[in-house]
């Protein structure tokens, strides 16, 4: 007292906001070399980075880079994260309504999306309203040089390449097949499918990579 830590995974510290703590984790990635764990510390609004046997290496809070800082009026927290091939991790700043990727130094090397800006279909079941902006986005996954993240608010799914560009986008509000509520997870599986956490139709929803129900 005061709760300083530094704490390891392994450590069974409990809630707290100390170095290492965890409040309210949502999300869990791993580097490609298996050495680094990078955990979502949403309540505490940072990325926390942990070795393969749970020792603590540091924490992201955009303290030292504004331009990657969680921090909302509000208070909420990211959602998720992943990694991909090439080190790179890329964090749902959901409220910022923005995705965010930064290299392996804590660096925010671009951002999908505008922080703070969101985009609100108003519930379209048209997917290619207001393009390249979210409302809420939770999940984001890499795969052959294309980012999918999961708009949630707008329900649907939409696609990037890796410089930022707008691809494609599929979805839309509804219940038949194809249409999404609430999407939040996502993920391409090895067979190349993209599986989407259709939350608010119960289901999962399983695509090609062009959107294909």
């Amino acid at each position: 007292n005061p709760n300083l830590g530094p704490f390891n995974l392994t450590d069974d510290v409990g809630l707290g906001a100390g170095l290492g703590q965890l409040n309210d984790p949502t999300g869990v990635a791993l580097s490609p070399d298996g050495q680094t764990i990078y955990v979502v510390d949403s309540g505490n609004l940072r990325l926390q980075r942990y070795a393969s046997d749970g020792k603590f290496i540091g924490a992201w809070n955009g303290s030292t880079d504004q331009a990657g800082q969680f921090a909302t009026a509000f208070g909420q927290g990211p959602q998720s994260v992943t990694v991909d091939a090439s080190g790179l991790i890329y964090v749902a700043d959901t409220w910022n309504h923005r995705i965010v990727v930064f290299d392996q130094q804590g660096t925010m090397v671009r951002e999908l999306g505008q922080r703070g800006v969101q985009a609100d279909t108003m519930d379209s079941p048209d997917p290619n309203v207001d393009t390249g902006r979210f409302y809420g986005p939770r999940g984001v996954a890499v795969s052959n040089g294309e980012i999918y993240v999961t708009d949630t608010g707008n329900e649907r799914v939409q696609v990037f390449a890796t410089d930022g560009t707008f691809l494609r986008t599929f979805g839309g509000t509804g219940t038949e097949p194809g249409k999404l509520k609430e999407p939040t997870g996502i993920a391409i599986g090895s067979d190349g499918n993209v599986y989407v956490g259709d939350s608010a139709n119960a289901r999962i929803s399983v695509f090609s990579k062009n959107g294909d129900f």
